[in-house]
């Protein structure tokens, strides 16, 4: 942990090639591979190895190890890759309609604070607009092939009760009157985009 906490400290803050204060040949390896992907940092640890070949060998890192590495950058980086692209075109097509949007979490980071489409891993795209525009932008995802998720018909409440919804529809319309996002799929495109109207829950005692 202590290896990992100070590589991504190297990373972000500019430090040099500052080597984490552990013993590379005592460090677990796969240990570190396994904590780094529970915390979502597996694709940043490869931008701290890309091109240091001094730190491959003091550090003693297994090349499987590496490779592994590696390829959770890849992949990350791929798969941000095919979902920016659409959504560029996604909101291109809102602002020609006259819908203003605002990207949230890992949509705004990867490219504007990381600078690196693969090295922020996500699992699912976050957009934010007016609520008086969610239906024509509805519209607009429905008219690109997207879809919402099958949604149980059932949703509990903040207090842990349960309330049966006979539909989808009702369960859609819930959703509108007391959460803050829908949520959309496209087997081929984004898999997983929310798109937001608020940034808590009508029920949340904060006013953001």
């Amino acid at each position: 942990e202590i290896f990992i906490i100070n590589a991504l400290r190297d990373i972000f803050l500019d430090n040099g090639s500052r080597i984490p204060q552990a013993d590379g040949i005592s460090i677990k390896w796969d240990v570190v591979f396994e904590t780094a992907l529970k915390w979502n940092v597996a694709p940043m640890l490869w931008r701290f190895f890309k091109g240091r070949s001094a730190i491959l060998e003091k550090t003693h890192i297994p090349d499987a190890v590496y490779r592994s590495i590696e390829a959770a950058y890849v992949k990350t980086y791929m798969v941000n890759q095919s979902n920016f692209t659409e959504l560029t075109d996604i909101i291109r097509r809102l602002n020609a309609s006259d819908i203003e949007v605002l990207l949230l979490k890992g949509a705004h980071l990867a490219p504007f604070v990381y600078k690196d489409m693969g090295m922020r891993w996500m699992a699912d795209i976050d957009i934010l607009i007016r609520r008086e525009d969610l239906q024509r932008t509805h519209e607009l995802l429905v008219n690109r092939g997207y879809k919402h998720p099958d949604m149980a018909p059932v949703v509990w409440d903040d207090f842990g009760r349960r309330k049966e919804v006979k539909s989808q529809a009702e369960v859609l319309q819930w959703y509108k009157t007391n959460h803050m996002h829908l949520p959309y799929y496209h087997p081929t495109a984004i898999q997983q985009l929310e798109v937001h109207w608020r940034i808590a829950k009508s029920t949340s005692p904060f006013s953001i």
